[in-house]
């Protein structure tokens, strides 16, 4: 994450893009599914920052006894006319999780 986010921000100037990243608690030797979270972040950069002006992106971690908590948003941008842009990055998350973890456990987790 830290590297795409290095990368990513070469394209904006210090004070156009503000990148919030926090990655609390202990990660120890816990891995997560490769590319799972990159999406996001890159969601965030190509959606949510604007070439008028500053613009904001908060990506809160937590490590938790449940896997963790990830979170990525530009706060004050609208989600619905993003979620509706026809991407694929979404779709190829949850195609990756059901590769590592199943169909049937993230249809418990409310996924269709």
């Amino acid at each position: 994450m830290k590297d795409f986010i290095g990368l990513a921000r070469l394209r904006f100037a210090e004070s156009e893009a503000v990148v919030n990243l926090s990655v609390s608690g202990s990660t120890g030797k816990k891995q997560i599914s490769p590319m799972i979270l990159l999406p996001f972040i890159e969601n965030a950069f190509k959606h949510g920052l604007s070439l008028n002006g500053k613009s904001v992106i908060n990506i809160p971690s937590r490590r938790t006894p449940i896997p963790i908590l990830f979170s990525c948003a530009n706060p004050g941008k609208d989600e619905l006319h993003h979620m509706a842009s026809g991407g694929i990055g979404l779709e190829n998350v949850k195609r990756r999780l059901m590769l590592f973890i199943g169909k049937t456990h993230l249809a418990h987790r409310g996924w269709p």
